[in-house]
């Protein structure tokens, strides 16, 4: 039904639709169905004909989402770091650490006598000095398996 105004023209394809929505999935499902080459050629050469837009736009979406997940990352770790400082348990290890942190690490690990050991363990966080030298299996034992520790004088 032509018209002459647009906008007269443009209600009546809304109305339209707006009735006979049931009809016209069925018609563009049927449509789908019968005509799937044709459709697939024609977002090939959409796609073809665009792809320089398609490839902006796909960079733009990653750089941005990446930037947001960085960005999300960083915040969690920043409010694990504070909540584990704020922890008195924790505050106890900090200080530990950086008390024994300029003590060199050298020779065989004092739990196995195997390895070279390269990790310290503190025995008692109160006292920060009494530590031992382990190597890294022996120390990931201790702690992960809840085995006791030979205590050094």
């Amino acid at each position: 039904m032509p018209y002459k105004d647009k906008s007269k023209e443009k209600d009546y394809q809304q109305n339209y639709r707006k009735q006979n929505k049931e009809k016209n999935k069925e018609y563009q499902k049927e449509y789908r169905k019968e005509n799937q080459e044709k459709i697939k050629e024609t977002k090939k050469k959409n796609y073809l004909k665009n792809r320089e837009h398609y490839m902006k736009k796909q960079r733009k979406y990653y750089v941005e989402k990446g930037k947001e997940q960085n960005l999300k990352r960083r915040n969690k770790k920043r409010v694990y770091q504070q909540d584990y400082v704020k922890n008195s348990n924790n505050q106890l290890k900090l200080k530990a650490r950086a008390t024994t942190q300029l003590i060199v690490v050298d020779g065989l690990c004092e739990i196995c006598f195997n390895n070279i050991a390269t990790e310290k363990h503190h025995l008692d966080y109160n006292n920060p000095t009494q530590i031992q030298f382990v190597c890294g299996p022996c120390h990931r034992q201790i702690h992960g398996y809840g085995l006791i520790a030979v205590g050094v004088n």
